[in-house]
């Protein structure tokens, strides 16, 4: 009795190895060819826009530059620099005109961020606009600026980066850590209506 029963513990356990061998075949060749075709999807769209009216746009990085790049000054705080102003340069196109180019950019819009690192935020498009840029620490007049999406260079390769400036009321004192909302290895923008 001990032997039949071993027997057909024996037999039920190669047929579930069998199955298994089988199902397993079955969806490593549909696997394959769906990572196939929505890998080639992936590397072609640098950034996508939806949002409320349905669309889906895509941009390569080349699309973006082609809106004109252009060399702009921003300044901001960050922990990182024991709280002093930073100066920077970026090379990118107005966010403005990105979401014109998608159908959006109208008054009273939000727009999310979802970056490649997992990190996503939500704005209010019109809190960007009309921001400060300052020459150094002591500047307490500032020049407006226009939020950007900029294209920068990291770890080998090109990323997208949103930048804005300050509130006109940062100094030394009451100091505005925008730095901190500079998204980067942006992938995705989803526009919604306030």
């Amino acid at each position: 009795m001990k032997k039949s029963k071993m027997k057909s513990i024996l037999v039920a356990s190669l047929c579930i190895i069998i199955a298994l061998a089988f199902s397993a075949c079955g969806s490593g060749d549909s696997n394959e060819s769906d990572n196939n075709g929505s890998g080639k999807e992936k590397s072609e769209a640098a950034l996508v826009i939806t949002g409320y009216n349905d669309d889906k746009t895509e941009f390569s990085l080349e699309d973006i530059e082609e809106m004109g790049t252009e060399t702009y000054i921003f300044s901001g705080r960050d922990k990182k620099a024991d709280n002093a102003r930073q100066i920077q340069e970026f090379k990118g196109v107005l966010l403005k005109d990105v979401l014109e180019a998608a159908g959006y950019g109208k008054a009273g819009e939000t727009m999310k961020v979802i970056c490649s690192d997992g990190y996503s935020r939500e704005y209010e498009t019109e809190d960007l606009s009309g921001l400060y840029a300052f020459a150094d620490e002591e500047d307490t007049e500032g020049t407006k600026v226009e939020p950007i999406l900029a294209i920068e260079e990291k770890d080998g390769e090109k990323i997208i980066r949103l930048v804005y400036g300050q509130e006109d009321y940062d100094s030394p004192e009451t100091k505005d850590f925008n730095m901190q909302g500079w998204a980067s290895w942006i992938e995705k923008i989803e526009v919604g209506n306030e």
